[in-house]
């Protein structure tokens, strides 16, 4: 072959045809914000915003006004317990001096305890004038119910005949009165 000569052309062969791409095309943009709409959202916003600042310093108030309440329960329920305990420690006193153990004034109310100190000071009461000579078989046997407020009624004539003999005998020796 000779060199200067031209090359012999390729066969040329058929070029592979592909089908044409559609063009892509985007969708739409939105539309931009108007400055206007922009500006209302924002104090959409902070209105929200402040309303929760609203509602969060209300009840940061609520909260502050229930914390003194319970400071001053708490105070309230010191003092009580201070003053539960002088009253405790005067009733045992009260009790050492008549001789009532306080172990017997459990559980009672203040007539059954009232009851139990009345019936202590009159046996202490035989014991003193027994003491001084005089002979305790002339004296009445205390009673239980004496200086206690049933003890010391106005009953009505229909009110003591209702009653038995024996709570008769114990009104009258209690000085009841009855009423006309």
């Amino acid at each position: 072959m000779d060199p200067l000569a031209p090359a012999a052309a390729a066969p040329l062969a058929p070029a592979a045809v592909s089908p044409v791409a559609a063009p892509v095309v985007a969708a739409p943009a939105a539309p931009a914000p108007t400055l206007s709409a922009t500006i209302a959202g924002a104090f959409a916003a902070l209105r929200g915003k402040a309303a929760l600042g609203t509602d969060l310093a209300a009840a940061r108030t609520e909260i502050a006004a229930l914390n003194e309440k319970l400071l001053a329960s708490a105070s309230d329920l010191a003092a009580s317990g201070s003053q539960l305990s002088a009253l405790n420690s005067q009733l045992s006193a009260i009790a050492g001096f008549f001789g009532v153990p306080v172990a017997d004034l459990a559980g009672k109310d203040a007539a059954a305890a009232a009851a139990l100190f009345s019936a202590r000071v009159s046996a202490a009461a035989i014991d003193q004038v027994a003491a001084i000579g005089h002979p305790i078989a002339t004296l009445p046997a205390p009673s239980e119910t004496a200086g206690s407020p049933e003890a010391q009624k106005i009953l009505t004539a229909s009110e003591f005949s209702a009653l038995s003999n024996a709570q008769k005998m114990e009104f009258a020796r209690n000085d009841g009165r009855i009423a006309g």
